[in-house]
């Protein structure tokens, strides 16, 4: 029994250090995010362009930033934010600059949900290799934090975003402020809060019987 529990608690830990390094290098990749939305942000409108192509199910949209020099910076979500179907509007062209920023820096709540997910889940492994169970208030605590992290960042993705894009005159305003879709993937984190809460209930009662 005591080897199987050191081999899981050894497993645990080894998970815990998975997510701490995914932690560390999105923490990274957000500052450097920041630190280059800032400096696209002072360039001029010239270096901005926006793409808005008929699928026939829907218009999507693609904004671009041509100022980089580095071929790691014109990758990924440095240089180029797409947007969702039907968020953008014909007039958006008139706007590559404003339409780029607003993605760009919409998308960086999302990219910190991601990054608060990974923290969450380091965080909740390395309680149970340091106190030999998953059924503590701390755990408990950040299953709920988890659940609000994912829950935000959909939010933002699907509501936030398209609502400052219509009221900055380039937006269809096709989203909805009750989003009910944005909630669901985070209710199986706040139902594991209450299960794990409940195996705290019943550790507390078995050692008090011990």
């Amino acid at each position: 029994m005591m080897d199987e529990r050191s081999r899981m608690k050894k497993r645990c830990g080894v998970v815990g250090s998975a997510f701490g390094a995914g932690f560390w290098a999105g923490a990274v990749t957000l500052l450097v995010m920041i630190a280059a939305g800032i400096w696209i942000a002072m360039q001029p409108a010239r270096y901005f362009d926006i793409q808005l192509t008929d699928t026939g199910v829907g218009v999507m949209g693609t904004a671009t930033f041509t100022g980089f020099t580095s071929e790691f910076l014109n990758g990924g979500r440095f240089n180029m934010i797409e947007f969702g179907r039907d968020m953008l509007t014909a007039d958006a062209m008139g706007y590559p600059k404003q339409v780029f920023l607003v993605g760009y820096f919409g998308w960086i709540p999302c990219v910190a949900a991601f990054v608060g997910v990974l923290g969450a889940l380091r965080y909740i492994f390395r309680n149970i290799k340091r106190y030999d169970t998953p059924f503590t208030t701390q755990n408990i605590k950040a299953l709920y934090i988890l659940g609000i992290i994912i829950i935000a960042g959909l939010y933002m993705y699907r509501t936030v975003l398209p609502l400052v894009c219509w009221t900055m005159g380039f937006g269809t305003g096709d989203f909805t402020i009750l989003d009910f879709y944005s909630f669901f993937p985070g209710t199986p984190f706040f139902c594991l809060a209450y299960i794990f809460d409940y195996g705290c209930v019943l550790q507390k009662e078995s050692d008090e019987t011990l």
